[in-house]
């Protein structure tokens, strides 16, 4: 079911996105942290049409589409931070809107409610400003005159011993608390507190407290509101945007607040009273409130932001919400998101805004980059609801581009045309303007796209083979579908082992399958099975099932002949002398060879300090042909024959034996008989 606030009810028709809040404008970097960008335009769909771009006032922070004139047509109002000020522009019959007029408000202005609250059959406006709440009257051209301001009452920090504090207005909702026919408000505060606990050569430290408040403020039907109920939230929790709406389904207007964290719900009691707050719920307030059933179980459900993407807070009807694992949105931070029918089906949809703002180098000098310029490329995102709480796969289209950094801070859908489609509103805060975008209606499920495994193929010595990867659109498609590919290294590497490619796959109308044809070279070196990926990415009208595919190359190499060198030396008159065995593959290997090794006595003994006993295990590298083992030979001036001890080799892995023993001959040199000693020995 479509949430829609007690305004719409008290309207003279409805429409929705009623209640649209801006978080506080905060100093952060708008620069998307994905690395590798993409045009826009060549993702687009155009399910949503690029129609007009509009000049706001400086820095806007919440847009509207509510029915500001006596015409038929839903007008464009928009609340500027930067030059304190509303803007209308009053909407024609195909979507577009007229020229801007611009009213004042309080200063530095948050949030924005419309309604009638004089009673005077004219859309009035009310402001949370950064110290009042601004009430404006509507002339019913699409200005307003300030009637008056309303301060909010000072509150005592939860924390240290510091009197009553200003509470600042940061958010702002308005509908009928108490059944009276009369539009109340319902504003969001916070008090906050730094207190100086010292200093050193670094800096000045403090502590810092902040607490927040829900105000509701009883109305008159003519323009005056009782004095403020205030309901505390709790500490460091900031009511950034709020709502009214039944959120328990008992027919009483409720107070819900998107907090810098979670969710507080304030049932009302039909009175005008709230209960305390109910808190629950995980994720990041976004510029708007969002109330519906997305899931079909009958209970309000809302919206909140998780890590850029967007998490469905499932309501259980009495006044609470439990997070749902973030549903994606491609890696694009989400600026804002509503929910929306955008397909007229019933069925609750996910629409989102974002920016990818991408630098361009003008100037260069020696040291890099001396001066160069953002483009701002916008673009929506729509997650078709099935009805049950699931979401399709992202579609997007592009919203157009702009010359600097771009933040799409607010976005509201409204059906602007009459076609029973919504169209979309967005501000840009840094830029200052509007984007319309209208609704063609195309929203049919996209063809899925999917990359299979190839069969393994073996190398062979000596030029190609071709492993096969099959690319399958499966899907209804009007039009040509393509997909861009890229090789990828894994334990295969691209030139050695396979020809690095890349390139674009194109369906036509009647093509479900093609193929990729990627060479495997091949070689004479013993290695372990190997493989490499293809790699699926930036689908035109078409959305990516499986992205990967994998190639396997099955080596059909012996693996190399282990051998060891004989060694003959002096043994020196003293000390010791090195005698160093080599022992040398036939080849190199991809794999790595171990090799037991072990001395063992032929006519020179350890016994008789000829030599010292050594064993252990050698390792050939990958790559590497030879690797030597050490023996060290004791020198002595006996006169004695020529002796000899071996060097035995066993137990190889990846590498057979060819010679497994080596002789070392100990030459005598201290005079005497001479002579070899007894051969080869175990």
């Amino acid at each position: 079911m479509w949430f829609r606030s007690w305004f719409e009810v008290l309207t003279p028709r409805s429409f929705r996105d009623t209640a649209r809040h801006a978080r506080r404008a905060r100093d952060r970097s708008r620069e998307s942290r994905r690395i590798f960008l993409e045009s826009l335009e060549d993702r687009s769909l155009m399910a949503f049409n690029f129609l007009a771009d509009y000049t706001t006032g400086a820095n806007p922070v919440n847009v509207q589409l509510a029915p500001i004139d006596s015409g038929s047509q839903l007008d464009l109002v928009v609340v500027n931070s930067g030059d304190s000020s509303i803007g209308v522009r009053l909407g024609n019959a195909d979507g577009t809107f007229g020229p801007l007029q611009t009213s004042s408000t309080g200063a530095y202005p948050r949030s924005l409610a419309t309604g009638d609250f004089t009673g005077d059959g004219a859309t009035d406006a009310v402001t949370a400003n950064s110290a009042d709440v601004s009430l404006l009257q509507g002339n019913g051209d699409g200005t307003f005159s300030a009637v008056g301001s309303i301060l909010l009452p000072n509150e005592i920090v939860t924390g240290p011993d510091s009197g009553p504090l200003p509470q600042n207005p940061l958010s702002v909702a308005t509908g009928d608390l108490n059944g009276d026919g009369k539009l109340d408000l319902v504003v969001g505060g916070f008090t906050s507190l730094s207190i100086l606990t010292g200093c050193n050569d670094y800096g000045c430290y403090y502590d810092n407290f902040t607490d927040g408040y829900v105000n509701v403020l009883l109305g008159n039907g003519a323009g005056g509101f009782d004095p403020a109920e205030v309901h505390y939230l709790g500490s460091n929790r900031i009511p950034e945007t709020l709502a009214v709406g039944d959120i328990n389904g008992d027919t009483n207007a409720d107070v819900i607040s998107a907090n810098n964290g979670d969710l507080s719900v304030l049932l009302g009691d039909g009175t005008g009273a709230v209960g305390n707050p109910i808190n629950s719920g995980s994720g990041n307030a976004l510029p708007s409130i969002s109330l519906g059933d997305v899931d079909g179980d009958g209970k309000l459900d809302t919206l909140l932001g998780s890590g850029g993407n967007l998490s469905v807070q499932k309501g259980d009807g009495l006044g609470s919400f439990s997070a749902q694992p973030p549903v994606f949105t491609d890696g694009y931070d989400a600026n804002s998101g509503v929910f929306g029918d955008v397909n007229a089906d019933g069925k609750l949809d996910l629409v989102a805004v974002s920016t990818i703002n991408q630098f361009t180098c003008d100037q260069y000098d020696e040291y890099g980059c001396i001066s160069g310029h953002y483009t701002a490329m916008r673009q929506a995102t729509v997650l078709l609801g099935n009805g049950t709480g699931g979401f399709a796969a992202p579609r997007f289209s592009s919203l157009g581009s702009a010359t600097g950094p771009g933040w799409l801070v607010d976005l509201a859908l409204a059906d602007l045309t009459g076609d029973g489609l919504p169209e979309l509103a967005t501000i840009d805060n840094n830029l200052s303007d509007a984007i319309i975008a209208t609704n063609d209606g195309d929203f049919d499920p996209l063809p899925t796209i999917a990359i299979s495994d190839a069969t393994p193929v073996v190398e062979g010595n000596s030029g190609t083979v071709s492993a096969i990867f099959t690319v399958t659109l499966v899907g209804a498609h009007k039009g040509n579908v393509s997909v861009n590919f890229s090789t990828a290294d894994n334990t295969a590497i691209a030139n050695p082992d396979y020809t690095g490619t890349s390139g674009t796959i194109t369906f036509g109308p009647s093509e479900s399958t093609k193929t990729i044809s990627i060479d495997v070279k091949g070689d004479t070196i013993d290695e372990f099975d190997e493989q490499f990926f293809v790699n699926l990415s930036n689908p035109v009208g078409g959305i990516i099932n499986d992205a990967q595919g994998i190639g396997t190359i099955q080596d059909d190499d012996p693996a190399p002949l282990l051998t060891i060198n004989d060694v003959a030396k002096s043994e020196g008159n003293s000390g010791s002398t090195s005698f160093v065995f080599t022992v040398t593959l036939s080849d190199v290997s991809g794999k790595g060879v171990y090799v037991s090794y072990s001395t063992a006595n032929g006519t020179a003994t350890v016994s008789d300090s000829d030599y010292i006993a050594k064993s252990g295990t050698l390792y050939i590298a990958p790559g590497q042909k030879t690797a030597t083992i050490t023996v060290t030979v004791r020198g002595d001036k006996k006169k004695e024959s020529n002796e000899t001890f071996y060097v035995n080799l066993s137990s190889a892995t990846n590498a057979t034996l060819s010679d497994n023993q080596a002789i070392g001959t100990i030459t005598n040199d201290d005079g005497g008989q001479q002579g070899r000693g007894n051969g080869r020995g175990n």
